[in-house]
């Protein structure tokens, strides 16, 4: 949000200096990275050319995540890659404009993706968000008209 309120400050009139903007989205970008979630891989197994694994998200937030408006979301982006860098598997991937391979949603704004338990292919992501439906149980991201979820999945914090 601060390089955004930087990179039109003109249009917004934005009084708050570039370089106080800077040092708040590195405040903000390191407490994403440290005091959000913790995510591992659990159970690791190679079998000839084939591996699995589980990944593990622990929450840190002391709330939901994600949370709030539901245009929230939280998504696992996975990469195998080979000793030599070469990537053999990808999913959760992001688009040159912002959104995720393999997500319905991005892609059409009346559907969205499953959760999924297992990943087996690079067009399946996991995607942790709230959907919201109206009466007729189709996708809106209007709070007025909704009166359902559709989908939520969010990482509640440990007790």
């Amino acid at each position: 949000m601060e390089a955004m309120l930087d990179a039109h400050r003109d249009e917004l009139g934005v009084t708050a200096q570039s370089a106080e903007l800077a040092a708040a989205a590195a405040r903000t970008t390191a407490f994403l990275q440290s005091q959000t979630a913790r995510v591992a891989l659990d159970a690791v197994h190679v079998s000839g050319s084939e591996i699995s694994f589980a990944v593990r998200v622990e929450n840190l937030t002391g709330h939901k995540l994600p949370t709030a408006y539901p245009s929230r979301r939280a998504w696992l982006h996975v990469v195998v890659a080979a000793a030599d860098g070469h990537v053999l598997f990808e999913s959760g991937k992001l688009n040159p404009d912002g959104s995720i391979a393999g997500n319905a949603n991005d892609a059409d704004a009346t559907r969205y993706s499953p959760h999924y338990t297992r990943i087996t292919a690079a067009d399946q992501v996991e995607i942790f968000e709230p959907i919201l439906g109206d009466s007729q149980g189709h996708v809106t991201t209007g709070l007025l008209s909704a009166t359902q979820y559709l989908k939520t999945t969010a990482f509640c914090p440990q007790a």
